[in-house]
């Protein structure tokens, strides 16, 4: 402080002008961070936190149907119904259907997604070996599902939640717009069907957007959207819903996998 004042009076104020400058800086800083902070969830850092310290197990056999301390008699009842519904459920598949599930089970990390994503982590493993879930389908009438052996199952899920307007509407929507491009083929970048000139002014109506952005997949128009809300408001920090899924980049699956 001695060294401030006995500097010309010029210097002064440029001194005190400039550690201003930074205390709002700092202060701006850690008031924008109380409040990001308190929007956010804890749950995926304390669980990434607390990841090194938890000793992962997996239920199998007795330990399977005794996971909540049940009596040997309850735990029987359970196993010998279990069985009564694996043989029930591998009888619905057929031996063209299981050689194609065994080649994809060993070979396409997504079928590990889909068929005990529900599942508790510790009774994914036994589930796998009791059920095999990942059916090879063909054709579809309806919400029936038909598969390599002929074999036929309702979809309750909906292709998990995607498939919203139903197979004979989405065949429908393949066959027209298929008819429409044919001639010209699988066109992305550079010239475009007059098709686009169609369409685009309803989604700018739909959107009340000034411009119209068209991209391969969720992830590809998340990951763009994401890139140009940074770069315009020059904020890094991004809001998500804990738990959902917004596409596979890095800024989107590193939140909804680190719980």
């Amino acid at each position: 402080m001695d060294q401030l004042t006995a500097l010309p009076m010029h210097q002064q104020a440029a001194a005190v002008t400039f550690m201003a400058y930074v205390a709002y800086r700092v202060l701006r800083w850690t008031y924008r961070r109380v409040l990001t902070l308190a929007c956010m969830s804890p749950l995926p850092y304390g669980a990434r936190a607390a990841a090194p310290l938890i000793v992962s197990y997996s239920l199998e056999g007795d330990a399977y149907f005794r996971a909540d301390g049940c009596s040997s008699e309850v735990a029987e009842r359970r196993k010998r119904g279990a069985d009564k519904l694996s043989k029930r459920f591998d009888a619905l598949t057929g031996p063209r259907g299981k050689a194609l599930n065994k080649t994809l089970i060993n070979g396409l990390s997504d079928i590990r997604f889909t068929d005990t994503n529900r599942v508790p982590v510790q009774f994914q493993r036994e589930t796998r070996k009791r059920y095999q879930v990942a059916a090879v389908t063909c054709t579809s009438k309806g919400c029936v599902l038909v598969d390599v052996d002929g074999g036929s199952s309702i979809d309750v899920s909906g292709s998990y939640g995607v498939n919203v307007a139903g197979y004979d509407q989405y065949k429908q929507f393949v066959e027209r717009g298929w008819s429409r491009v044919k001639e010209l083929g699988p066109n992305v970048l550079g010239p475009v069907h007059p098709i686009i000139s169609e369409v685009l002014p309803k989604l700018k109506q739909i959107s009340n957007k000034e411009e119209v952005s068209f991209h391969m997949s969720g992830t590809e128009a998340v990951m763009c959207a994401i890139r140009l809300c940074r770069f315009n408001t020059r904020r890094k920090l991004i809001v998500q819903f804990a738990g959902a899924y917004h596409g596979a980049d890095s800024a989107s699956v590193s939140f909804h996998f680190s719980t």
